[in-house]
Parts: structure tokens; sequence; C-alpha cells
């Protein structure tokens, strides 16, 4: 601050302006950048699928366009090619509307057209088009069943090159031939203009490319991710039913056409270096992520990918660093340091391959640098095998100022080991320096049942797959030795019929707690979900004291009711409560809300699992889900919660099942029984070019004392369905909360949910 005014800066022309603000202190500088733009901006926000029908033409498809700059602006569109019409070819866009234009074939002459609708107008940049592709084809007879072999597939290339080059594979399952032809829902990925031709049972590899230059970003690091469809004709035999047909065929209502859909994530990276990561000093906060993969697992090929936001509102986080180390290694690959932007998350898929180059093993990731303790790091490892979508879990983020140092403990309840489950151990040195871990399992019963030693170097991992003996629920693992080394540890049991996992973990040390404290876990259920799902909750309890323990666990239900329990634990035993709402609670019919557990004597150890199983089927997709202290939580002091990398899929998406496409529900929990209003507000990319900017809209949600509240698909609930239908997919989000108004103290929570799988992952970052 100073007592001097200092004069005012008069900006002239209508933008975009750069306005930098310098903040300096004794202890260094910091500064935060804002764009300012009154001009108009017009940038295409969804882009038209292509369009496989008759050749004497009246099928449809749209695209759409939007104004993201400051005035108004009155947008031509110019047709070129004879074989479609579109409508309206003239709009004028208020700032911040949108306008979606229909486009309809005329006649098709047989085989593949192609033209382009040319933008003009206010803030339109010169050479802005929109492709529209089109296939006149009779309908074989038969079914026509087109399937993507896989959900998503990763393309990597360094930053700066040129261009990248990938295959997809599809199938096609019916018993006439497919013909069809390739889209992209975006500018920087170009499939093959070829004709594409799968006789049936038959499986083709179709080429695309990828310019990194026309990503929203301009190809600088990180992950973007979108949509490359196979539109093929529908056979005889489905013609006329196409509106009730449901994924794989997905066809669009009233239309002669199928889609077969794959993500196709592209991650620009810099190459990475080879050396040592140093010992962490005193002081110093390193966030590590034991598990990150890319490696072929029992159950399938697993990855991992990983988002860093920063948790500042305004300012840069400078000079990270990342490190990552592959079992069995003696050597580190790093990355140069960088700088993570305050609102501006950044997203690597597949990390370890795409940014380290490592495709044949597990591995642990540490996050270095001065100010590392201001980035949440969400990362996940998950099975990428299933065409039907993706299933996995998150990797704890651990902070090595949270690890177990000598002769201190870490419990960890909730394992699995029976002949359709298996239960995997990671444990990783987070100092710099050598420990011994000392490993010892028991039953519920808190009877011993097995117990070794593991000694790991500085900085070592160890992963040790279905560690967990016959009859064991909980481990206790201890640093031993007259070592500086430290400890961390999780374990991730395993639905051998899904491939699905989750991770189990010592949340009272993750977060810094007592383990005598009052908790929560913030979301619980036994209710129907979209898409056949069934989603209910299982909650383990262990007595981590030396002595007998007690405590009172309540339910508040989203309809306000309260139910509540008494515990009892002897030292070292566990409860496992299978379907804890409807199971332990009692609560009849559909039902969600959140478990508050107050130890009246001794310390406990929680964890829990919110999970689904498809109609008829025995395998299990969900995500585990943190035990919090009860005082954590946002009030009205300026304090926020910040999650980035969030996905949310379009309605139409999500009710076609789509495979690798995801739709996120948030939930805010009042833990404190005061009233309280909170502030979402997203961060999202609004173009699907170079050309875009990052759009923020926001919205008010109230909530009464003890509250749960679920927010379906934040982005329709955010955006209002108006917008929200004309942006297509949504991905690369930021979600933050913030307490605007009220006494009360909230909880915030994100559920992401595979569309194909079912499978969710928690976050509450």
């Amino acid at each position: 601050s100073s007592s001097e005014r200092q004069p005012s800066k008069v900006f002239t022309g209508s933008g975009p302006f750069t306005v930098t603000l310098t903040v300096t202190h004794p202890s260094g500088q910091r500064q935060a950048t804002r764009v300012i733009d009154f001009a108009p901006r017009v940038v295409i926000t969804h882009y038209p699928e292509a369009i496989v029908g008759s050749t004497s033409g009246g099928d449809t498809t749209s695209f759409t366009v939007s104004n993201i700059g400051g005035s108004a602006s009155t947008v031509n569109l110019t047709r070129q090619g004879t074989f479609f019409a579109q409508s309206p070819e003239s709009f004028t866009l208020e700032p911040g509307a949108s306008q979606t234009i229909t486009v309809t074939t005329l006649a098709l002459p047989d085989g593949r057209s192609e033209g382009t609708s040319v933008l003009s107008g206010d803030g339109v940049l010169p050479g802005t088009f929109v492709p529209i592709v089109a296939l006149g084809v009779a309908p074989p007879e038969g079914d026509v069943i087109g399937v993507a072999l896989m959900s998503r597939v990763d393309v990597s290339s360094p930053i700066g090159a040129p261009s990248a080059e990938g295959t997809a594979s599809f199938t096609n399952t019916g018993s006439a031939g497919l013909t069809g032809v390739l889209s992209s829902d975006t500018a920087w990925l170009l499939p093959s203009p070829e004709v594409v031709t799968i006789s049936p049972g038959g499986t083709v590899d179709v080429a695309f490319a990828i310019d990194p230059a026309l990503r929203p970003d301009g190809g600088e690091s990180g992950t973007f991710v979108a949509k490359l469809s196979l539109v093929y004709r529908l056979g005889t035999d489905q013609l006329g039913k196409a509106a009730g047909m449901s994924s794989p065929i997905r066809p669009r209502s009233g239309s002669g056409s199928g889609t077969a859909s794959v993500g196709i994530s592209h991650t620009a990276a810099a190459a990475a270096q080879v050396g040592q990561a140093p010992p962490l000093i005193e002081g110093e906060v390193a966030i590590f992520l034991p598990g990150i993969a890319h490696v072929q697992g029992s159950v399938g090929r697993f990855i991992s990918d990983l988002t860093l936001t920063s948790l500042y509102k305004a300012l840069t986080v400078r000079n990270l660093q990342m490190f990552f180390r592959p079992l069995g290694a003696t050597t580190f690959s790093s990355q140069p340091p960088f700088n993570l932007a305050a609102n501006k998350p950044l997203t690597y898929g597949d990390i370890a391959r795409s940014v380290f180059g490592n495709t044949t093993a597990v591995g642990s990731l540490q996050l270095r640098g001065n100010d590392a303790g201001a980035v949440a790091a969400s990362a996940n490892v998950f099975n990428a095998s299933n065409p039907a979508g993706t299933y996995g879990t998150t990797i704890p983020a651990f902070r090595s100022d949270r690890s177990a140092g000598p002769n201190e403990k870490i419990f960890l309840t909730g394992l699995l080991s029976s002949p359709t489950t298996h239960t995997n151990l990671y444990i990783q040195e987070a100092s710099g320096h050598p420990a011994n871990a000392q490993i010892e399992f028991f039953s519920a019963e808190g009877v011993p049942i097995e117990s070794r030693i593991e000694t790991l170097e500085a900085f070592g991992l160890r992963a040790l797959n279905s560690s967990a003996p016959v009859g064991s629920v909980s481990t206790v693992i201890t640093t031993t030795g007259d070592s500086e080394g430290r400890l961390l540890a999780y374990a991730t049991p395993v639905d051998r019929a899904s491939g699905d996992t989750w991770a189990v973990v010592d949340w009272p040390r993750y977060y810094g707690y007592a383990s005598s404290e009052p908790v929560l876990i913030p979301v619980a259920a036994s209710l129907q979900g979209a898409n056949n799902t069934h989603f209910r909750t299982d909650v383990a309890i262990m007595n981590s004291g030396e002595a007998d323990g007690s405590g009172t666990m309540q339910f508040y239900s989203r309809t306000g009711v309260l139910t509540e329990r008494t515990i009892t634990l002897p030292s070292s035993q566990s409860m496992m409560l299978n379907d804890v709402v409807a199971g332990f609670f009692g609560v009849t019919g559909d039902d969600a809300g959140y478990i508050v557990f107050t130890p009246d004597v001794g310390g406990f150890a929680l964890t829990s699992r919110t999970y689904t199983t498809l109609a008829g089927q025995p395998a299990t997709f969900g995500s585990g889900v943190p035990t919090m202290p009860l005082s954590s939580g946002m009030r009205l002091e300026g304090e926020t919660r910040k999650l980035g990398g969030v996905s949310d899929a379009s309605l139409t998406t999500v009710q076609a099942g789509t495979p690798g496409t995801f739709r996120t529900n948030a939930g805010l929990v009042e833990t404190s029984g005061q009233p309280v209003t909170v502030r979402a507000t997203l961060r999202y990319i609004s173009g699907t070019q170079n050309t875009s900017a990052y759009g923020i809209r926001s919205a008010n949600f109230q909530l009464g004392p003890r509250q749960f509240l679920q927010i379906n698909n934040i982005s329709h609930a955010i955006f209002g369905p108006d917008l929200r239908n004309k942006l297509g997919d949504l991905s690369n989000m930021q979600l933050e909360f913030e307490v605007i108004a009220g006494q009360g103290t909230v909880v915030a929570f994100t559920s992401t949910l595979d569309n194909g799988t079912g499978d969710s992952i928690l976050r509450v970052d």
C-alpha cells in the first residue's frame, strides 16, 4: 500500500488489453495478469457431426457460434458447396450470446461430399470456417452396429511440433456391411477424409492428425481432449426405430445414421530430462503421488492423468518441477521448471507415457518448488482397456510434512481379499533418506495375521500387489530403524469382475487431524442413478487406539432426517458396514446424505467407498470417499475451494451413454447448523479452436442448517439450459466454490462419472 495516489492509466481502442498488477514485498514480487477485451470476438463453440443419410437429402446436423467479446457483432455465413443449406445465414450476437445453425442436406451424390460454411463479421478472424461433411449412401440389408474398440486414444508430441498423428480402431458387430465417414468436434483434430467400410465382424484402423497450433492454448504444455466420431448408415432393419436405439448405436433422433465415438487425448510436453531429485530441505513441502502408471495389469492396461490447480485466487505459482521414477529405476525423469496460472489448471493425460516416456511400469511422481503447498494435485489411475469406458480411482496427493516419522504409524482399514477381490499396497519414502516399514495385517477381530518388513531406499516406492492375506481387513505400517526416513502409504482394493479399484487412506494423517476428532464422510447413498446404475456406500471403521473405544455415528439424510447409532470397538478391531445407509442405519427407499462420526473415547480410522452396479451385473464401479475433519469447510472468510480439470458432457452424450465421456455432479454439505449461501463458478473454454478464450459463469446455491445438496450435471445447473445446450461436451474446466453469505460451514465435493461404465471418481481437492 502507498499513501501516494498513482496516476490513472487510460486505455484507448477496443482491446484486447493485457493488464498486469505487480505487488512488491520484501520477500519478493507477485504478479496477476488479466485480459480485457471490449471488441466482439466470435468463435465456433460446437462443431457439426458429419451427415450420413439418403441421397435425396433432408438429413440435418448443427453447429454453434458464440460471441465471447465485449460488444455485439453481426455474423454472416457464406456457403461453399451445393449439397447443403444452412439456417440462419445472418444473425446478430450480443456479448455472451450463442447461435445454433442448422445444416440440412439437399440432393447428395453417391460418396463423400465436403464443403464449408465461412464466417465473416466484426470479431471474426479472417479464414474462420466450419467444415461440412456428408455421405449419401443407400441403407444396407440387415443391422449395422459400429463400436470403438477403445474409449480413448492418447497421442503426444513435443511442444512446438507442427503436427502429430494417431489411429483409432472401430469394429462392426452387425450383420450388414458398414459404410461411414469420420468427423471431429474440434478444429485441431483432423480426421482422415477416406470413406470407412467395415465388413460384418470386421475391424479397421482409421487415421487422424493433430494440429497443435489450433488447440485453444495454441499448443502450449498440457492436454486437451476431443471426440472422433464414425458416422455410418443404419441398415434397413434399423430404420424406423432409430429414435429408440441406445448405445453403442447412438443414432440421431429421426435420422438414418448411427455414431460410434472415441476420445482423442493430445498432450504437448517438453522433453523429459534424466537426473536425481535432491533430498527435501528443512521446511520444504513436496507433493507425492505414488502409483502413477502406464502398465499392463492383471485386469487391463492402467494409465494415469494428472491435473494441477493453483490454490491462489489471482497469483501464479512459479518455478514448479515434476520428478518421476518408475519402480526399479535408479534415476528420475524430470520436466523443466514451469509456472501454474491462478485460474488455468494444467492437465496431463497418460502422464507417465506422454510426459516421461514410461510405457511399462508403475512409478512415483513428486511435485517440488518453493510454493508446491499452494497447488492442488488431482491424479487418478484407471483401466483404459474396456470399450465401454474407463474405471479406476484417485491417487492420493500426499504432503511430505504429514508423512510418518520414526516409530509413527499409518492405519489402513477396508482391505479386501477374496476369490473376487484383492488388495495392493503402496509405500513411499518421503524425505530423501532410507527407511524401514514394518507391515502388520489384522483380521476384523484385531487378530494379527501376517507381519513383514520392507526396506525402502531414499524416495523409494514399494508396490506390493495382492499383498493382503486372506481374512485381513486392516494393516498398520510403522516407520522403524534409526534413519531420518519418513513413510507414506495407501492401499487399493480391486474388484476382479470389473477391474475397478479405489484408494484406502489413513485420512487423519492425510489431512493432519487427530484420530479423536469428529469426522465427516461427505456423501453416503443407497439409491438408483442414471443409466441403470444403483449406488450404495460401504464404511470401514477401525479402533486405532491402544484401549477400547466408542463413538456415535450419524446419518444426515438429504430429506432432513437424522439417524444415529453407537459403535464400540476394542483396540485394533474393525467393523465393515456394507451398504451402510440401508444395512446399518436402516433407511428404506432411495436416499443420500452424509455421515458424521464423533468419538466418545479413543481414536479411530474410517474409510468408505460409494459405488454402483449395473443392472444384472455383479461387477462394481465406484470411488473411495475421503473422511474429513468435521471442522474443515469453507466459511464467510474469503475461503474458496478450486477443482481443475473438470469435465461435464452434454445431455445428449449422457443419455447416449457414450464411453469415455464424463458427467460431473457436485455436492454441498452444511456442517455447523447454520444457513449459508455458496457461489459456484465455472471457468470454461468457450471455443474449440485457438481463437477461444476462457468464459466464466456463476450460480448461487442456498443451504439450510445441516443440509446435503446434490447438484447434478454441474455445468447445466450453472449455465442454464439455453447456453449449456449450445456448447457440447466440456472439459478442462475449473470449478470454484465460495461462501458469500451466512454463518454456515460448507464442504464441497464433485463426483465425476464415466457415461459408459457408471464408474465414479470423487474429489474434494
